[in-house]
């Protein structure tokens, strides 16, 4: 699907009766529309997905702890994010940091979505992927980060 008719499907949705919308607001209404469909295809919270798992005996990347709740709120808040989750791919080293980070469904400015895996990748702690014969090996990693799960532990 077309990129011009998606929007004009959400715009009808909306209730856009001139036809005229602001490209900002425009902008907002399908990001919410692709939020919802990434969280209705999505799975559980922070968990290593089908695709990275390892062949032969091998084993994935494990979270071991994500202490940065508040800083990622604060980064959020300052960055004015709407959406009610947020999908990482990261990859782990073989001593467990992590390396590198993508936003799954990125935002539109890059500055963003650097900060957001700054505060990401400086608060987790992983334990290494480990090949079948137990050695520790770089692997990936895909976290997702609920608002709603955040608020709740930060209470």
């Amino acid at each position: 699907m077309s990129l011009t008719f998606a929007l004009a499907i959400v715009c009808s949705s909306a209730g856009c009766a001139s036809g005229r919308v602001e490209a900002d607001e425009l902008w907002r209404m399908s990001e919410a529309a692709q939020s919802e469909k990434a969280m209705s295809e999505a799975g559980a919270a922070s968990q290593p997905s089908a695709t990275q798992q390892p062949a032969n005996g091998a084993q994935p990347a494990k979270k071991v702890a994500f202490d940065g709740g508040f800083e990622f709120m604060k980064m959020s808040r300052r960055l004015r994010i709407w959406r009610p989750a947020v999908e990482f791919d990261m990859k782990v080293d073989a001593e467990g940091h992590a390396t590198d980070c993508e936003v799954v469904n990125a935002f539109r400015k890059n500055y963003i979505n650097m900060k957001l895996c700054e505060v990401v990748m400086d608060h987790h702690t992983f334990e290494p992927a480990r090949d079948a014969q137990n050695q520790p090996v770089p692997g990936s990693y895909h976290a997702k980060i609920s608002y709603a799960q955040l608020r709740e532990e930060l209470d």
